[in-house]
């Protein structure tokens, strides 16, 4: 007689089987995981220095647009560079400054942007161009910078 109420059981060869499959999707999973960590980090650090560049400019430009004399051809791209724009509202001194590994654009000793690189203004036939460059360290993806030019019209003139 056969005895039918044999116990089914796995093999160690499908138990084996069954941890590689189980640990190629979990190594799967984790290098996804991972790529979109660096993704993720690489976005936030390109998105963080064109909003700096943004407000760099934005303000650079309002202002630019009100001054009441012409401005000399200059690049702020060192620690404690400035320059000073005559409005009708008064005078306005912008700088680029060092704090820690930061470079900071101020507008009246009043930070507006971070990790500024430099600033150049360059004025010809009453228009001027604002070119402002940004950079930062992204973890595991080195210095990145963005550049961002605007040529502004002084309605003053």
């Amino acid at each position: 007689m056969l005895n039918t109420n044999l116990a089914k059981s796995f093999t160690l060869v499908e138990i084996m089987v069954a941890a590689a499959i189980s640990t190629l999707m979990v190594a799967a999973i984790f290098g996804i995981l991972i790529a979109g960590n660096k993704s993720w980090q690489l976005g936030t650090g390109l998105v963080s220095i064109q909003d700096n560049a943004r407000k760099a400019v934005y303000y650079l430009s309002r202002d630019l647009r009100e001054i009441t004399t012409n401005i000399t051809n200059t690049t702020l791209d060192n620690n404690g560079d400035s320059i000073t724009l005559n409005t009708p509202s008064g005078q306005t001194t912008y700088s680029l400054n060092t704090s820690g590994d930061t470079n900071q654009l101020e507008k009246d000793n009043t930070i507006i942007a971070n990790d500024i690189k430099s600033v150049g203004l360059n004025q010809t036939d009453g228009t001027i161009t604002v070119t402002v460059v940004s950079q930062t360290t992204v973890p595991r993806q080195g210095e990145k910078n963005f550049t961002l030019t605007r040529e502004v019209r002084p309605r003053n003139e």
